[in-house]
């Protein structure tokens, strides 16, 4: 809990307040790859469908069997981008959940039911990314959630909150 004392002021007990915590890693790289990948499965053509944002607002195109699909990955696309604003451990949920429905239905389609050319050459790197972001934004919000329980701990320490109840 933050304290309601400026820094370098003392508190009621007569103490220097402690100074706030450090903000956990900024993981920038981590939101820029997040943002960037959310537009491109928003934007760029993939096995599945061409640009979805296109195939969506395309009124002329007859028909609609890869609209469905156009429609899930720019919704992949935007859970990836919000995530790249969001705290690690929010974007490790929302990003995280993209990424592993975006492998499952892709190695569905692609592996099981053999709708796309050459599958094992063309979706290896699609799923071997996907599962290589997954991985990495779940270490960074185990990270970052260690990292404020460590604040917290140091925070409590320094304003003298007792672990435990005064003995009787």
């Amino acid at each position: 809990m933050p304290s309601a004392v400026p820094d370098g002021a003392a508190d009621a007990s007569g103490r220097a307040a402690p100074p706030p915590p450090p903000p956990p890693p900024s993981g920038s790289l981590l939101r820029k790859v997040l943002f960037v990948h959310g537009l491109v499965d928003a934007l760029m053509p993939n096995p599945l469908t061409a640009g979805p944002l296109l195939r969506v607002l395309d009124r002329n195109f007859p028909s609609k069997k890869k609209r469905g699909w156009a429609w899930l990955f720019l919704a992949f696309g935007l859970m990836k981008v919000h995530a790249s604003l969001c705290t690690p451990q929010l974007a490790a949920r929302l990003a995280g959940w993209a990424y592993f429905a975006q492998t499952v239905s892709m190695a569905a389609e692609g592996l099981y039911h053999r709708s796309i050319p050459r599958p094992d050459k063309v979706l290896v790197s699609y799923i071997s990314f996907n599962v290589v972001a997954y991985l990495w934004l779940q270490v960074s919000a185990l990270r970052a959630s260690r990292h404020a329980r460590m604040a917290a701990v140091q925070q409590s320490a320094a304003i003298g909150v007792p672990s435990a109840p005064p003995k009787e």
